[in-house]
This record gives C-alpha cells, sequence and structure tokens, in this order.
C-alpha cells in the first residue's frame, strides 16, 4: 500500500500533467515587388481547439508572436492589396524562431462603379455635426454684419407718431446697423431674419444641429435672389439612425439638449434645443437676470421613392429687459418662426431640389419719452423653389425658379394701455418671383469660372429686372483662394 504522501503526489501529477512547451516567432513582412516594410499585415497561427495567435506588423512591417506551441506550426501573413502566404516552421521548445515574409503585390479588384456627381448634397450625407473651427468666419460674419437688436425699423416708425418726443437726447435706444435688412439668411431652404442670437453667452451657430454654412460676400450663385449685404445658407444635418442618441448639458447661464435616432424604416429624427437660463448671474444682479434666449429644431428625414423628403421647423426668441423699465412690457423682444419641406432627386436626368417653406420674425420695441409707447411689428415670407442640376460635358449648369411672398405689420400704442389704443397701424403685402440659370467649368487646372443671369418680376414694378453674376476662383492649395466676382443684386 503507498503511502498517503505518494498517493497524492501521483494524483497531482495525474491532473496537471507537464507544463506545455512554447517558443517565439518574429520577423518582417515586405512588399516582394518594391521591398517596402508593410503596416498592419496581419500573421497569424491557427491552432485546432483554442483561439488563433494573432498579431499585426507596426510602422516597420515587424511582428512578434510570442507564447507559441512548440512543433510544427503553419504561419499566414495577409495585407490588403497583397496575396496571402502560408509557410510551415518547426518552433523549438524555449527558442526563437525569425522568419520573414515578402508577399506578392496583388490589388483588390472591384467590380465596376457608375458615379452621378450632385452637387446639391442628398440629406443623408451630413450626418454629423460640423466642427466650430469650420464655422468660425461665418460666425464672427455674423456678429459683425447683424445690428445690436434686431427691429426692423421701428424706431423709425415712432418719428410719424404726433406728439413722440425724448424727454432727453439720452432717452434714446441706439440701434447698431441700417434701417434696413440688407442680407439673406435661408436656413434649410426657408428665409430666417436672425437665426442667431447676440448675447454672446453661448456659441452663436449651434453645431450640435448645423451640417454645412456656406458665406457668399460677393459674387452668389444667380439661385439667389435678395441679400445686398451678404448671403449665408446653412444647412442642418440628418439623424443618425442607427441608434438613439441622446445628449444633455447645463452650466450655470445656459443649457442645452439633443436627442435623435430611427423612426420607421429608415426614417430618423433629430430634435435640438437650447436655453439661456442666467441662474447662476442671479446673484450679481438686484432684479432678475435681464437677458433671455431660447432655439429649439426639429428635423425628420425619410426615403420617398428615390429621393429623399425632409421636414424642418426652428424657433428662437431673444429678449433684453431695458434698465429704464421693470415691467413686463418693458422688454425688447424679437424672434422668429420657420418651417420647410424639401425633396431631393433626380427629374429628367438632373438632380432636383424642390423647396416649400415659410417663416416669420416678430419683434416688440419698447419707446420712452413723454409718451411711452410699446411698438410691435411682423414679417413673413412664403417661398417654392425649384432649383436644377445637370453636367453637360465638364460644364456644370444650374437652373431654376422660385416664387414669394411677403407681408409685414406694425404697430405703435400707448405702453400698458389697452389692445384698442393703437396710434399708428401700417401694414404692406408684396410678391416676387424669377427664373434663373448658372453655368461653371474650370478653365485651367485649380481656376473655376461661374456665370450666370437671373430675372425677377416684382409686384409693384412692371418691367422685368435683370442680374447678371460671374465670378472667377483660383484656388491656392487646400487652404487658400483668391476670387474676383461682380454681379447685380436686387432687394
Amino acid at each position: 500500500m503507498l503511502p498517503l504522501t505518494a498517493t497524492l503526489a501521483l494524483i497531482a501529477s495525474l491532473q496537471v500533467g507537464p507544463a506545455q512547451a512554447t517558443g517565439l516567432v518574429w520577423g518582417q513582412v515586405r512588399s516582394e515587388s518594391s521591398g517596402a516594410p508593410l503596416r498592419f499585415a496581419v500573421v497569424e497561427i491557427p491552432l485546432s481547439g483554442r483561439d488563433d495567435l494573432r498579431t499585426s506588423t507596426d510602422e516597420n512591417g515587424i511582428y512578434i508572436l510570442r507564447d507559441v506551441p512548440a512543433g510544427r506550426r503553419v504561419l499566414r501573413a495577409t495585407h490588403i492589396d497583397h496575396a496571402p502566404l502560408d509557410v510551415q516552421v518547426s518552433v523549438p521548445s524555449g527558442g526563437r524562431v525569425s522568419l520573414d515574409f515578402a508577399l506578392r503585390l496583388r490589388p483588390v479588384q472591384l467590380p465596376v462603379v457608375f458615379a452621378r456627381a450632385a452637387s446639391i448634397p442628398t440629406t443623408r450625407t451630413d450626418s454629423t455635426p460640423s466642427g466650430i473651427a469650420a464655422l468660425g468666419p461665418a460666425s464672427v460674419h455674423v456678429l459683425e454684419a447683424s445690428p445690436g437688436i434686431a427691429e426692423l425699423g421701428l424706431g423709425e416708425l415712432t418719428r410719424a407718431i404726433p406728439g413722440y418726443e425724448p424727454i432727453d437726447p439720452s432717452d434714446v435706444l441706439y440701434v447698431r446697423g441700417g434701417q434696413a435688412d440688407m442680407k439673406l439668411v435661408l436656413l434649410d431652404g426657408a428665409p430666417v431674419y436672425a437665426p442667431f442670437h447676440l448675447g454672446g453667452l453661448i456659441a452663436a451657430l449651434d453645431t450640435d444641429w448645423l451640417g454645412t454654412a456656406n458665406l457668399y460676400l460677393g459674387g452668389a450663385p444667380a439661385r439667389f435672389d435678395g441679400g445686398l449685404s451678404y448671403i449665408m445658407e446653412l444647412e442642418s444635418r440628418s439623424a443618425r439612425t442607427g441608434r438613439v442618441h441622446t445628449e444633455v448639458g447645463a452650466d450655470m447661464l445656459s443649457a442645452r439638449g439633443r436627442i435623435e435616432g430611427p423612426l420607421v424604416g429608415d426614417a430618423g429624427f433629430l430634435i435640438a434645443g437650447r436655453a439661456v437660463h442666467g441662474l447662476g448671474a442671479e446673484p450679481f444682479f438686484s432684479d432678475a437676470f435681464p437677458y433671455r434666449y431660447g432655439d429649439a429644431i426639429a428635423r425628420f428625414d425619410a426615403s420617398v421613392g428615390d429621393g429623399e423628403l425632409s421636414l424642418t421647423g426652428f424657433w428662437n426668441e431673444e429678449g433684453i429687459q431695458l434698465d429704464s423699465t421693470s415691467r413686463a412690457d418693458g422688454e425688447t423682444v424679437w424672434g422668429n418662426r420657420a418651417v420647410s419641406l424639401r425633396y431631393r432627386g433626380h427629374v429628367l436626368g438632373s438632380n432636383a431640389l424642390f423647396t416649400l417653406a415659410a417663416s416669420s420674425f416678430r419683434t416688440a420695441l419698447p419707446i420712452g419719452g413723454i409718451r411711452p409707447l410699446l411698438t410691435s411689428a411682423e414679417s413673413s415670407r412664403s417661398r417654392l423653389a425649384a432649383d436644377f442640376e445637370r453636367m453637360a460635358g465638364p460644364v456644370r449648369i444650374a437652373y431654376g425658379a422660385s416664387v414669394d411672398r411677403m407681408t409685414f405689420d406694425y404697430t405703435a400704442a400707448v405702453r400698458g394701455a389697452e389692445e384698442d389704443s393703437v396710434l399708428l397701424r401700417a401694414e404692406g403685402q408684396g410678391d416676387s418671383g424669377g427664373a434663373y440659370i448658372d453655368a461653371s467649368f474650370n478653365v485651367l487646372n485649380g481656376l473655376r469660372l461661374r456665370a450666370g443671369i437671373r430675372g425677377d418680376r416684382f409686384a409693384l414694378i412692371d418691367d422685368m429686372r435683370f442680374a447678371p453674376r460671374i465670378a472667377l476662383t483660383l484656388a491656392l492649395g487646400q487652404r487658400a483662394a483668391i476670387t474676383v466676382a461682380g454681379g447685380r443684386y436686387h432687394q
């Protein structure tokens, strides 16, 4: 009979057994044709009954496989544009094996791909937020060119009211910028008056939902009408439809939130908003925080046939409590409401973009003096546009038409009085319509010419107004360009 110690030792030897001997394999993977090292090549050893040993080469093409079971093993080296190579090697226990691979070049063969250029982007091509740096120049120009207070000329309107005289020359609200709005800002095709806040407490443009921003200081394409000062085209991005994404943030002065995700089928939605609450600044003010701002956007996208349908709604409102008043009717307020329905697809061999949009801008401005007044104004605009683009050899041709209707409504009443105490009211309406054609092509490498003409008909003018446009752009690398442009614009 074996002693107890010998029995336990025998059982342990039967259960554990000897440790498996291993070795190390290393080397370099190169291209057979050029001899250059191949980065990110995969070197692996298939092992039965367990996971394969696998590694990838570094920037010098070097690979190292550790803990390789001793014995005869098959090493395989693969690279995306080279033919794979299998080599059998004998790995000694506790030893090292050096093995280099020379892979034969074998480019990946792809089937024939037919591409059709479309300068009008589809709704699904911009599903990630743009960086703040890419929108920096546009944001700076917006703040420089926008008036300090968006008041639609209400200060000028009150001069027509009998008996309006300021008590003191200092009792006047000065507004930076011209009396008329000489810019044109389009948000997903909808004209908006002041889509950016002017308080400076948060970013002027919300890059969480903004896809692209194109700024034209001169020589704008013929499809744009108006915009004597500048033209800015803002495009929201489509939602990411892989899964639901949410983001919420807050600080001492503001809060923001965003949710986006899939709907039925391939449809998607994006809802975002932000606001200035000013809670962190209340200890520094004896009264309520004198400034407020909020904006929100909702966008829905869906595929319809061979095209894409998108619906966008936008709202923003900004208010400033003037120092000389403390009542609610002493607040200067302005804001936008806009909605657009757009369809992108192909019509008769052309890329087509159909837009149906409507927007309104409302503002209220308290005026001090012997007779304190509260002036208000509302500007509404509806727009129907059809834009087409196609290639004719090396020339890109764009053409289309649009119809607009604008309405204005101004009122002035004694502040704090009843609604029927209106002292002055003015309103107006105007229609316009136009068509355009525009062509662009590369004159030389890096030199592009664009020329076009637009014709518009205004309701109060008998004859047609034509606006020729031309622009010549020289690209100076990837970060600089020189543009010489000229043209005529009507506002």
